[in-house]
């Protein structure tokens, strides 16, 4: 999406974690920079996907991802700031 993101999105597209969170973010009108990517690039020990970078702080799993975002975003907690939500 958007290459002014602070979030970096890194998985696939044939997988069901993966998708949960693009249509999360898409739903939520999060602006996400795609990487279709195996594994994170200089991370070659994570094999798992989806991986997100929020300003430079990863976060795995997608219920991990899902459950940081709402929290930055709908002001419940406001660990990250990841967007303007």
């Amino acid at each position: 999406m958007a290459p002014d993101a602070n979030i970096q999105f890194y998985g696939v597209f044939g997988s069901a974690p993966c998708t949960k969170i693009r249509a999360y973010f898409k739903h939520f009108e999060i602006p996400f920079m795609m990487h279709p990517v195996q594994t994170k690039p200089g991370d070659e020990h994570y094999k798992k996907m989806p991986v997100v970078d929020v300003k430079g702080r990863q976060v795995n799993d997608s219920y991990v991802i899902i459950k940081h975002l709402s929290q930055a975003c709908f002001d419940k907690v406001d660990e990250v700031s990841c967007c303007e939500c």
